[in-house]
This record gives C-alpha cells, structure tokens and sequence, in this order.
C-alpha cells in the first residue's frame, strides 16, 4: 500500500510539473490580407458599393458624415488611395519619409504598386463620399463645465527656465509620493514632490503670468499665478524619450524608450532595467518598434518573467509577449502584427477565475481586442469593440462603474494629429458597460474635444468611481481650459451621471501625460499632469508662447479630501 501511494504521489507531482511548464500560446490576430477583385470586375458598381466593399477591408466602414466634404476630397481620401495603389506618382505615398522609414515600408508592401481598382471606379467611390459628406461637422455639444475645481490645489512646477516643457512620462510611486518624470531629451527625474507641497512658502516660488486678466485670482498672489518648488533626488539621461514605467518593490524600476517619437516604423525602442547607482541594461535584447507601453507579468506562473510590449510603430508595429526562459533568454510571441497598439491591461474579464488580456489598437483598424484565457497557457482573441479609422482612439482601462461585479471599459478617442484636424462632436469620454452575457454597450458618453486620456478612481473616497481626463487637441480657441476635466460621480442606479469640473490654470499646460497617486501621502489620490508644448497641430500664438517661455513641465493637483 505504501509503495502504491508513492506511486500515486511521484504520478501528482509529475502532472503538476507538467502544468507549471505550460508554455503561454497566444493565438495571434494577423492584419487582413488586403485581396480585392481585378479592376475591371468592379466597373459596374455605385459609388456606395465600392465604398462598402473598399473601406471595410482593412478597418471599420466610415461614415461620410464623420467628416467636412473637403478633409475627405483633400486629404483622407488620397491618402487611402494610397492604400489602393492610386496616386499621382511613384514617390507621393513615401514623402515625409526617412531614408530608413521609407525601405522598411516598401519593404513590407503596404502601398501596392498597381491600381486595385479603375480610376473610373476610384472616381465614383471619391464622388459619394463628397455628395454625401457635409460641408461643415455639428458643432461639439458644449456641457455645462464648472471652472471652480475646490477639490483639488494646484501646483504648477517648471524644472528650468533654459528648457521648454516636453514631458512625455508621468508617474507617482504611490509607496513613497516620489514623481517620475520623463522628457523628450531622454531625461528621467525622480522627485520629492511631498516636501514641496507641504513645505513651499511664497519666498521659493517663481511667478508666472494669467494667461488672461478675466481668470480667477483664488489660487494666485498679486494677479500673478506662482509656481511651487520641488526637490530633484536623482536624473538619469536615458537613450531617447521615456514612454512607460514601472516601480518594483527591491526600489528598482523598469523603463520604457520609444528609440524614435515622432511617427517611425525603425526599431530603435529599449526595455531597460534600472538598478542602483544609475546603472541600465536591457531585459529584452532585442529592440523595439516605438514602443509607449509595456506590462511585466508571470501569468502566474512565478518563476519566469515576462512583459507584454506594445510596439505602435507607424505603418508597421505590434503586440508582443516577450518571457524571459533560463538558459534561452527572451522568447517572442506576436499576439498581433499591425501598428497602432496604445495599451494593455490585464485582468479577469469573463469573471472565471482566469486572467484575460485586454489591448487598444488606436490607429488604423481602431478597436478594442480581449484575448480570452482558455486555461492551460492558451489565449483566444475576440474584438470586443470597433470603432471608425478617423474616431482618434486614445486610452482605455477595465473598472467597474455601475457596482455589478463585471468590469466595463472607460475609453477616450480624440487624436486629431493625422489628416483631419478640425473638432469633432464624437470625440470625448464614453464608458461600455459589461452586461451578463459579456457584451459591451455604450452606458455614458461625454463629448470632449481631443480626449487623449482618462483614469477611474474613487478621488473624493464615497465609494464610487470618479474620471480624471486630459485632452491634446481641446478647443484652444474658446475651452483652452479643458484641456483638464475630472467628472465627479453622481450616479444613481443604472444610470451614469457625472458632474464635470475644471479650473482656469488648466489652460497654462499642453497635457500629454497624466497619471494619478497619493504624492503627499495623506491617503487621498492626487493627479499630476505632464505639459508637452511643440503641438503637432496649429495652436493659437498666445497660447503656444504661454507655454513656452513661462508654462510649466508639470503640473500636480493636491487632493483635499483628507485635509
């Protein structure tokens, strides 16, 4: 009877074994093969007909109304002919490339070399979409914004007058209130923001001017708004602009580099592992295609380490799982081969006890995809949502809105720096409540011109979820101020209901980066935004001058809650 047990027992731990060894597969999400009929087969059909069959190949249908007549006769629909093999030269899709960009693209083919269609059909398709877009987009539907935003004290911080703002990371460690901060020099700070919060005294600060002389003087001194001090504990000059961090619990830290930030397909991103004294070296050894995002996981497996990449490129890019194995260093799943990926989370979507992965794709086929865990290492993709090719998607995070166990989407679209520039009415905030049977439908939608970025968080500590939001792309013109919102909950029921906040100093900022922690260690969640002034679409002199010389590079806003 022993030896039967040991038996037994050698048979449990061998399966055991075998289970900790299953290898993470995931099934990959490949671009779809852009095949289309000859050009002549297609002369028969209506305009309508080769927009259906031509603009859904690749991405969502879009709608002639989500565009002005002359965005799509000057500038999208060339564009996509490109795409077509329909242009004016052989050189005109490539222009505005590097020498480098330029070999990689036509390396991977993305502009056919001939027509895919007639130039009488390409006609007819270019027709329908001038006679049945509009001459001008609805103007955005303006909700009431309160500018008294008493919940929060602001402290803009400028870390020099010899440098102009070009923040591109933000991140509070909330353990210890420290804010990381990165740059497009390649700089990374670590700051003591606590001190100056708690300690900044008129005789420390620099002054800056309104930026208007009707603004509210509440949080300024003499008519003049001030800036709080800060305290630099380290800087450390990386090879390119930082995009993506991540604290560990031995006071080390991961870091993310794009290699290039403008718009690029060359693989010049790092992953690097900080250490003490300053030290780097890469976790990953091979680089990376501009890459703004990255999560270290195990899937719980404890013993190898691992990090999902995403790589959002240009025209080429991807999604991959890079895990660490003893002996074989860093092996590569894709888990999808196009650009354009903005974030990952990871989390337990279906409620099933397994950990699920869930990414925005924000450029060309915008949507949102989960790979679902089907147990034993395997992950099976599924879009849970699609949106239009010009919607501008930008952020998303999982969190539980209406208090029903499931987790719903909060997701913001609002990039206006490509090919259509003007303010949109869809553009804004809108959350996708999860019902029982896993499907997502829009629940709440705010408009908010050029909303780049929203996090969900219990700020004022009543137990429901309140959004802190940025815009890139606001109204300069008239709400420069909102390029700031935080909606305070008031839902009731099943009904969403948010009320919306700003203050006047929001406009001082270019926000691209925001990020959320306790920075004065009182228990209340704070915000610190980070100001990017070289904008890549036009922005009124007196604004782009603001930040320039007297903005600051960012910008933390103290929480009052416990105070």
């Amino acid at each position: 009877m022993s030896i039967l047990r040991i038996w037994v027992g050698l048979i449990i731990l061998l399966a055991g074994c075998s289970r900790t060894e299953q290898p993470v597969q995931f099934e990959a999400v490949r671009a779809p093969a852009s095949v289309f009929s000859h050009p002549d087969s297609t002369t028969h059909l209506t305009g309508e007909q080769l927009a259906y069959r031509y603009c859904q190949t690749c991405h969502a249908f879009p709608e002639p109304g989500l565009l002005p007549k002359t965005i799509w006769a000057e500038s999208v629909l060339p564009r996509m002919g490109h795409r077509l093999g329909i242009r004016a030269n052989a050189q005109e899709p490539y222009q505005g490339l590097s020498m480098y960009d330029d070999y990689l693209v036509r390396q991977a083919g993305i502009f056919p070399d001939e027509p895919q269609l007639s130039e009488g059909s390409w006609q007819k398709l270019v027709s329908y979409y001038q006679q049945q877009a509009p001459d001008s987009l609805s103007a955005t539907p303006l909700s009431r914004v309160d500018t008294a935003l008493t919940q929060f004290q602001i402290h803009p911080v400028r870390l020099s007058t010899q440098t102009i703002p070009t923040t591109t990371l933000t991140h509070i460690n909330t353990i210890t209130g420290h804010l990381w901060l990165g740059d497009a020099r390649g700089m990374l700070y670590k700051i003591d923001q606590r001190s100056a919060i708690i300690n900044s005294s008129s005789e420390e600060r620099t002054n800056i001017p309104l930026l208007k002389e009707s603004l509210p003087r509440n949080r300024s001194e003499g008519g003049r708004r001030i800036y709080s001090k800060h305290s630099v504990l380290d800087s450390i000059q990386l090879d390119s602009p930082p995009s993506d961090i991540h604290l560990q619990s031995d006071g080390t830290h991961q870091v993310l580099t794009m290699g290039i930030m403008n718009p690029s397909d060359q693989i010049t991103g790092k992953l690097w592992q900080g250490g003490s004294q300053d030290s780097l070296w890469q976790l990953i050894s091979t680089d990376l295609r501009r890459p703004v995002h990255f999560k270290p996981t195990n899937f719980g497996e404890g013993k190898m380490s691992g990090w999902l990449v995403a790589e959002f490129g240009n025209y080429l890019g991807q999604l991959a799982y890079y895990e660490t194995i003893p002996g074989k260093g860093a092996q590569k799943q894709v888990l999808m081969d196009s650009p354009g990926t903005r974030k990952v989370e990871i989390a337990d979507v279906d409620q099933n006890g397994l950990i699920d992965v869930t990414a925005l794709v924000a450029q060309g086929d915008e949507r949102i995809i989960i790979w679902y865990n089907q147990g034993d290492g395997q992950y099976k993709p599924q879009v849970l949502l699609r949106f239009p090719p010009v919607y501008g998607s930008s952020y998303f995070e999982l969190a539980d809105f209406n208090q029903d166990g499931r987790l719903d989407i909060l997701y913001t679209n609002g990039d206006n720096a490509d090919y259509s520039t003007v303010l949109k009415p869809y553009h804004g905030i809108r959350i996708f409540l999860q019902s029982a049977e896993g499907k997502f439908e829009e629940g709440y939608f705010l408009a908010m011109p050029g909303a780049s970025k929203a996090v969900a968080r219990d700020f004022d500590q009543d137990g429901d979820l309140d959004i802190a939001a940025i815009s890139f792309f606001p109204d300069f013109e008239q709400t420069p101020e909102r390029g700031f919102m935080y909606l305070e909950n008031q839902s009731s029921g099943k009904l969403l209901s948010f009320i919306a906040q700003t203050f006047p100093e929001a406009a001082y900022g270019h926000w691209l980066t925001m990020d959320a922690g306790d920075t004065d260690q009182d228990g209340d969640l704070d915000i610190v935004l980070g100001s990017f002034v070289l904008p890549p679409s036009p922005v009124p002199d007196s604004l782009s001058e603001l930040w320039m010389k007297n903005g600051p590079h960012y910008m933390v806003l103290e929480n009052n809650t416990n105070q």
